[in-house]
């Protein structure tokens, strides 16, 4: 069974990521190859990033104006239970800390939508959810 106050850091993580980088589009969409590039960017510096002491960061990918978060989560945990887990904490704090920080708040503004994705260790897929500007 997981244990849930362990799970602290990993939806902080783009927070860290886009901090380093700047976006100053002033509402303007990113083109698919745009977003494209910064999913490259993320996935060529910071890939297989350790968030916490169970989650870390597999990688990113960008399509159609939705960036997505994979996340791999290093302990034993059922997928309902994850799911119950995320949407009753971690997906709130996840789009407060997007929406309120103004380097993810501008890139949130930039794309479609954002989409974190969970795994399992041994692959089982966990949960998912997406948010958008809208959210804020």
């Amino acid at each position: 069974m997981i244990k849930f106050k362990r799970i602290k850091l990993f939806s902080v993580f783009p927070l860290l990521i886009f901090s380093t980088l700047s976006f100053h589009v002033e509402a303007e969409k990113l083109s698919d190859r745009e977003c494209a590039e910064v999913a490259s960017y993320i996935n060529q510096n910071n890939s297989r990033i350790v968030i916490d002491e169970i989650t870390t960061l597999i990688n990113t990918a960008c399509i159609l104006g939705e960036f997505t978060y994979n996340y791999e989560i290093s302990e034993y945990v059922t997928p309902g239970d994850f799911k119950s887990l995320v949407f009753s904490q971690l997906k709130k704090r996840a789009i407060l800390q997007f929406c309120s920080d103004p380097a993810t708040r501008d890139f949130l503004d930039s794309i479609q939508s954002v989409t974190f994705k969970y795994f399992r260790f041994d692959g089982v897929y966990l949960t998912e959810y997406s948010f958008n500007e809208f959210d804020c």
